[in-house]
């Protein structure tokens, strides 16, 4: 057999990135109705009712990440076989999502344990220890890390002959179905030698946020993901360190790199946390929940059981709104009927404007500031309202220092920079040496690490 050659079959448009090619085995798989099942997935879930251009989906945004994870793997100078490895993963990497994207997913990762299905005063409790957490700095996450989507869409792709013998009879001996799914789940742990290909798909620079900043972004109608991709792109390299390759920025890229954390930032305060997307998202992620909870919707069971038969091909956004509907006369909560019959007329809870806390600051003073907010106090009340906090950061790594401070065991701190390297976005210095964007002094994003967007907000609910 001879030398494999990327070759492109056929080519579609794209609005954000223009003409994407397709090589054989990537057409294929597009025609497959498991992967068809992503255009009934909208990306953005309900955003469209605030942002009416922000229509696109999983689908498209699928055919981005393969886009620019070929781009990036080019730049790197990998081989046509490597490129076609993560191009393929980029295009199943969300092969499992859920109906409504990360708002079906949140219900399955975070459990809502209730007393008496009051879902207002559990929203309430919460809301508090999340802002006491500030002060103990504690985290209040719990996560159930087998349901995150891409260990569902591992699940898919392990059980879906259809895919399997695409990749079987695309004359690509060297695709391995387990080397695509340690890339689409993160699995630095699988090989070492596919560390870099994992961080094109699992970083604070990959493939996946590149694009969906950019589509959401160009979809929703603003400014936020546009910064500057090709000196970006241009300035990626790798450097060993410890035996694995790193993807780094060259000095001439960390401008770019800076304003596309920044624009991160933007996206989500402006667009994912706007108020009325993010009450949205809470009353469906509650009508959800409470749908799995009655026996209306699959449970964990049910979910794993569905994403390995071809049902799953039908499980997209029309199954949320069955559930709405299969409430909308049912014998419910006064609470779930509010929210159903909202949805039902697309309309969602009043905001009150007047006790919003919105702030960028450090955790401690974010603490002192959310703690005396009348919504504090409020959330010990049994009232009609309706607390959310939502907190955005620019990056989720720490100085050097005080990572290293951080580490109790000296004998995993070298591990432990390895990862923090791979999953970070990480430069290399004057000296030649790696760091992550915010060690390095030129960074505009150091003076910024520790600060995050504090969004303490109240709703009305009119039962």
């Amino acid at each position: 057999m001879g030398k494999y050659t990327i070759d492109f079959v056929e080519k579609v448009i794209d609005n954000v990135h223009g003409f994407i090619g397709l090589t054989k085995v990537e057409m294929e798989i597009c025609e497959l109705p498991i992967f068809k099942r992503l255009r009934d997935i909208k990306q953005l879930a309900l955003a469209n009712w605030v942002f009416p251009g922000a229509e696109h989906t999983r689908y498209n945004h699928s055919l981005g990440v393969m886009h620019i994870a070929d781009k990036m793997a080019i730049k790197l100078k990998y081989s046509d076989e490597e490129r076609q490895l993560v191009r393929l993963a980029g295009l199943l990497h969300d092969i499992g999502h859920y109906p409504l994207s990360h708002c079906g997913e949140s219900v399955y990762l975070n459990k809502i344990e209730l007393d008496k299905n009051n879902y207002k005063n559990e929203q309430k409790r919460k809301v508090v220890e999340e802002i006491d957490s500030l002060e103990n700095n504690k985290s209040v996450k719990n996560k159930s890390i087998k349901m995150h989507h891409e260990e569902i869409g591992k699940l898919v792709i392990m059980n879906s002959k259809e895919i399997k013998d695409v990749i079987k009879l695309s004359n690509c001996d060297f695709l391995k179905i387990e080397d695509i799914c340690a890339i689409i789940t993160g699995d630095f742990s699988y090989k070492n030698e596919l560390s870099d290909k994992i961080q094109l798909l699992h970083s604070e620079l990959d493939a996946d946020r590149i694009d969906y900043i950019m589509r959401d972004s160009t979809f929703a109608g603003t400014t936020y993901g546009f910064f500057g991709i090709d000196l970006l792109l241009e300035n990626l390299t790798l450097k060993e360190y410890k035996g694995r390759k790193i993807i780094c920025i060259k000095n001439k890229g960390i401008p770019s790199a800076d304003q596309f954390l920044i624009g991160r930032f933007f996206m989500y305060s402006q667009v994912m946390y706007n108020r009325h997307v993010s009450i949205l998202s809470y009353m469906s992620k509650v009508i959800m929940d409470y749908g799995i909870k009655e026996g209306l919707f699959y449970n964990e069971i049910e979910f794993i059981k569905l994403a390995k038969c071809d049902e799953y091909n039908s499980f997209t956004d029309s199954k949320f709104w069955e559930l709405v509907y299969k409430l909308k006369d049912g014998n419910t909560s006064d609470e779930i009927k509010y929210y159903v019959s909202s949805l039902i007329k697309y309309s969602h809870l009043s905001h009150v404007k007047c006790d919003e806390v919105n702030i960028v600051t450090s955790k401690k003073k974010a603490y002192d500031k959310l703690y005396k907010s009348d919504i504090y106090n409020s959330c010990k009340s049994d009232n009609n309202k309706l607390p959310q906090l939502r907190i955005c950061h620019i990056t989720k790594h720490v100085l050097e220092e005080e990572f290293l401070e951080s580490i109790i065991d000296g004998k995993n701190k070298e591990e432990e920079k390895i990862k923090r390297f791979e999953d970070g976005l990480t430069v290399i210095g004057d000296d030649g040496e790696i760091k992550l964007l915010i060690d390095d002094l030129r960074s505009l994003t150091r003076g910024m690490y520790d600060s995050s967007l504090y969004l303490l907000r109240e709703y009305d609910i009119g039962v």
